[in-house]
């Protein structure tokens, strides 16, 4: 090796050790920002925790203290918002069925939004609208979102086949006695059915009551609803069949009947419904 190889091999080695020598010495390149390092969201392993502990577990404080924000909307007809207000909606599906359990088919996590497509399973040991308990194991697909703001929900939306709950329960619940004189149904499953949805709807008949009775402290009558269920569940046709409540309270009840939708009915029928009202007794 000639001395210009020898000095041009040293000044490599020199560089090599002194490279190696800077970074030993802590001179790396500087790291990103703190808030620049973000954990990766495991939307999967978030919503088998959810589902555990709040759907198997039948638990809603438990979503109220730790997964929902205190101004949760429940994108149900009504629009639920607040967290007692979700809880208030959610219970009589959640006293209905126990044994759950949630067999998770699908997450998709985009922007701030969690889908979930699922298949819930439990038994039915508490009434669902006027149907008892009858035991059945039911098995439902759901389809659920979520939006999350700073890691809780804000935002439900859900999506379910309520005619194979329906189905399930109607099929081995007690025959239904024959329609009432009130036209409830056709009798048979479609008039449970109905009858279930109807009592669904109470909430929404006694708000268009409620507001008319405070413009009218004194309020007292009945307003008799009358409707047609197509085969594939929509309600048509609503009109005031008898009303001492007040146009208000008409205009308010069949605009209601305009999202109205009846899953699960085999036929085709008219129904009538009669609610009634007085200050010292709630709308029935």
């Amino acid at each position: 090796m000639n001395r210009s190889t020898a000095r041009f091999s040293f000044s490599l080695l020199t560089a090599a050790v002194l490279g190696v020598s800077a970074l030993s010495a802590g001179c790396q390149p500087p790291a990103p920002p703190a808030e620049a390092v973000k954990e990766e969201f495991d939307a999967r392993a978030w919503y088998e925790k959810y589902s555990k502990e709040v759907v198997e577990g039948r638990n809603l404080d438990k979503a109220i203290s730790d997964y929902w924000t205190e101004n949760v909307v429940y994108h149900n007809i009504d629009k639920t918002q607040g967290g007692a207000a979700v809880k208030a909606a959610l219970t009589p599906y959640y006293d209905a069925f126990t044994d759950v359990k949630i067999t998770i088919d699908d997450v998709i996590y985009q922007g701030n939004t969690v889908a979930a497509r699922v298949t819930f399973e439990g038994k039915h040991t508490g009434k669902v609208g006027d149907i008892a308990p009858t035991g059945a194991t039911v098995k439902q697909q759901i389809t659920n979102w979520y939006v999350l703001k700073e890691g809780k929900i804000s935002d439900i939306w859900s999506l379910a086949d309520s005619a194979q709950v329906l189905s399930a329960i109607g099929a081995k619940a007690a025959p239904a006695p024959a329609a009432e004189a009130s036209g409830e149904g056709s009798g048979g499953q479609d008039s449970q059915i109905l009858r279930a949805f109807l009592d669904s709807k109470k909430g929404e008949i006694e708000s268009c009551i409620a507001t008319a009775a405070k413009a009218s402290p004194g309020l007292a009558g009945a307003f008799t609803l009358k409707a047609t269920v197509a085969v594939s569940g929509a309600v048509t046709n609503a009109t005031a069949e008898s009303n001492t409540l007040g146009d208000g309270v008409s205009s308010c009840i069949l605009g209601a009947t305009k999202g109205w939708s009846v899953a699960g009915v085999t036929s085709e029928f008219t129904f009538s419904k009669t609610f009634t009202y007085s200050a010292s007794e709630p709308s029935k």
